[in-house]
């Protein structure tokens, strides 16, 4: 299985859903990308740590579609530094796609192991 990532030339809808057609299908997408960026951000401050926050949404048609949102650990004076993992966000009802217990310790993990990288102090020799 492979995505093909395609950048929507216009703005989101000033009012009401995104549709999207193909050759096939019409589809109207309900959540917009900073309202899955909100959600996520919800999300991640709740379940996996308040240092993180969500990325760029892309838009994944699969069924239902979702919206694939990276999340950034951000550290004070350093900004983002580092990717810990994804949240999707249901782009048609706008809720959380469930994660596993083992992802979200994993990303935990992950945003300490970071954390301690970028903010451990060098002790001097005397």
């Amino acid at each position: 299985m492979f995505q093909i990532a395609y950048t929507y030339p216009n703005p989101w809808p000033a009012s009401g859903p995104l549709q999207i057609e193909s050759a096939d299908t019409t589809l109207e997408v309900n959540i917009s990308p900073e309202m899955a960026r909100r959600i996520a951000n919800g999300f991640i401050g709740g379940y996996i740590t308040l240092m993180a926050q969500a990325g760029q949404p892309m838009l994944l048609l699969e069924n239902p579609p979702v919206w694939q949102v990276p999340i950034h650990l951000h550290l004070p004076k350093l900004g983002n530094v580092g990717i810990i993992g994804m949240v999707y966000v249901d782009a048609l009802a706008g809720t959380i796609v469930p994660l596993a217990e083992a992802e979200i310790t994993q990303m935990q993990d992950l945003a300490h192991a970071l954390a301690t990288h970028f903010t451990s102090k060098t002790t001097s020799t005397n």
